[in-house]
């Protein structure tokens, strides 16, 4: 029974100062089996070491008891180093794309594919294309004009029935209803007609009772 061991490696030339930092934490792996049965699963490895050879630094970094634990230090060391730098062979880090290659890609496509016809994509119809270009009729014009938030309902006169209700004065029930609270409502508290002086000196012995009255008893002897 084979034992899982996801790890970290990295794969060198230094000859050529070419570098590639992996994470390998498939079911069943095992640091044993890098460089013998597996070869990394990228195409950038792939292809540079069919140009130049076997890399000369087959190094297996760390271990890890999870696959997530092996992962999130590859990411950890994907960001500390710059994989930008050309002598590195990691295209992203932990599935994030490049944005320098993901916008040359861009460019590539639009280029390849400007002028095509592609077979599988339904043409309009003429109808459908005289309804883009075609004016819009009055009707679809004023239901554009009109607000979202308002319906049919909001828009129709009120009737007279409506409008005397609206004017009918209030029932003095009603007016002591709205008065209420108003009246319960706290006022604010505004600046006072004849302010006392003295309100912010200490009445009485302060904290230290017994002090101040051993004071006074020595004052009175006297």
């Amino acid at each position: 029974m084979s034992i899982y061991l996801p790890y970290t490696y990295l794969i060198g030339w230094s000859k050529h100062n070419i570098w590639y930092y992996g994470v390998r934490f498939a079911k069943g792996c095992h640091p044993n089996e890098l460089w013998k049965t597996y070869f990394t699963s990228s195409k950038r490895v792939s292809s540079f070491r069919k140009e130049h050879g076997e890399p000369d630094v087959i190094a297996v970094r760390r271990t890890f008891e999870t696959g997530k634990q092996a992962c999130l230090w590859e990411e950890k060391v994907l960001r500390r180093i710059n994989i930008k730098n050309r002598k590195w062979l990691n295209a992203n880090v932990s599935g994030a794309i490049d944005p320098i290659k993901a916008i040359n890609t861009k460019i590539k496509n639009n280029s390849t594919n400007k002028g095509k016809k592609f077979p599988n994509r339904k043409p309009y119809s003429q109808e459908t294309r005289e309804k883009f270009k075609g004016p819009k009729s009055e009707e679809h014009k004023q239901k554009l004009r009109k607000p979202k938030s308002t319906t049919e309902n909001y828009k129709k006169p009120k009737s007279e029935e409506h409008k005397e209700k609206l004017r009918k004065p209030k029932s003095e029930e009603h007016k002591e209803k709205l008065r209420a609270p108003r009246l319960n409502a706290r006022k604010p508290r505004g600046p006072q007609k004849n302010p006392d002086p003295n309100r912010h000196r200490k009445k009485g012995p302060g904290p230290n009772i017994k002090a101040w009255e051993t004071r006074r008893k020595k004052l009175e002897t006297k």
